[in-house]
């Protein structure tokens, strides 16, 4: 873990130098202007609907970035919607009640981030879990209609009902068909925005120019980027620190 002192600024650097790389080249006329983080991935909602912040899954200094985004006025007022990996859909009910400010019994809210498909037997990343807090906390000083909303993009399980590899498997396989879709109904479909916070290889551009599956998880036939890329071009903004 790099020293304390200097973490904020590595992470800072990190998203300026991943915001030079858009996903349209840039012109020689109009060399990358550096600004900061939070400004540049605002900058980005103001012509585009999606961000994807790719995450580099345990990076402390990234996950802090989150509140930074969330607690800014800009985000409720500008954007409004969070999308995440580290989430089940099955329980997007829950989310949906505590980021509002209702007291949820913890074995209830912990299988929001514990019954995933992709990440098992649970998320152990505190920076993800404290992010529905920090939404909760923001909220609560918001009106209704005004709030953040949280979606939950790992496909829906009830791991009780899974008794085979095969049937975990056909869950694993949605995992980026599954948000993309989720994405086009309640947001693209709407005139919304939204951050969309997930893996890195669900929006890394591979060899030859195309967005494909990480090595990985090559039994699924495109990530998410190439979800949106080739069905709603230029929707979608990718920083990768």
């Amino acid at each position: 873990m790099p020293n304390s002192k200097f973490a904020p600024i590595a992470l800072v650097c990190g998203l300026l130098i991943a915001c030079m790389f858009k996903i349209a080249p840039a012109s020689a006329k109009s060399p990358p202007k550096v600004v900061g983080a939070s400004d540049g991935i605002f900058a980005a909602f103001q012509t585009h609907p999606l961000v994807g912040l790719g995450e580099w899954h345990g990076l402390a200094q990234e996950m802090d970035f989150y509140s930074t985004l969330v607690r800014d006025p800009r985000f409720a007022r500008d954007v409004g919607n969070v999308v995440v990996e580290m989430g089940d859909a099955a329980q997007q009910a829950v989310i949906d009640r505590y980021v509002n400010g209702e007291n949820i019994p913890y074995p209830e809210l912990r299988k929001v981030w514990s019954d995933t498909v992709g990440i098992f037997p649970t998320v152990l990343d505190l920076g993800t879990i404290n992010l529905y807090a920090t939404i909760r906390s923001v909220n609560l000083s918001l009106p209704p209609s005004s709030r953040i909303r949280v979606w939950l993009g790992d496909p829906p399980i009830d791991w009780p009902k899974i008794k085979t590899k095969d049937e975990w498997q056909a869950l694993e396989d949605q995992r980026d068909s599954f948000p993309t879709t989720l994405i086009e109904r309640e947001i693209l479909a709407k005139g919304k925005k939204a951050l969309v916070i997930y893996g890195a290889a669900h929006f890394a551009v591979y060899p030859g120019g195309l967005a494909l599956p990480s090595p990985v998880v090559l039994h699924r036939s495109t990530n998410m980027r190439a979800n949106f890329d080739s069905r709603h071009p230029g929707a979608l903004y990718v920083v990768i620190p």
